[in-house]
């Protein structure tokens, strides 16, 4: 398929009413990543996944947890969720005692 003087490799339509689905070349598929990761806005692996699978067949999911990981504002978000836990002493009178 020629798409702005460009030719695109597609996934073949079952229905007149499917979406059409293109074939990404593995030099391209770091630019589509990053255009869907800021427009979820850094969202999850579910996130991107269900983004990037609504026009594009051939991006795995272990790409995009490559990509992810590369992410440093998802990095930095995913260990500051863990400052807020607060742990309790428990208090016994006696050695080995739960009273």
């Amino acid at each position: 398929m020629n798409v702005d003087s460009e030719e695109k490799l597609i996934f073949p339509l079952l229905n007149a009413s499917d979406t059409v689905k293109y074939y990404m070349t593995i030099d391209k598929v770091f630019d589509v990543l990053h255009d869907v990761h800021l427009r979820v806005g850094h969202g999850g692996r579910d996130k991107m996944y269900h983004e990037v699978n609504q026009r594009y067949k051939n991006i795995t999911q272990k790409q995009l947890m490559t990509f992810l990981e590369c992410c440093e504002v998802c990095e930095l978000k995913k260990s500051g969720a863990k400052k807020g836990i607060v742990v309790k002493p428990i208090i016994f009178q006696h050695f080995n005692s739960r009273s």
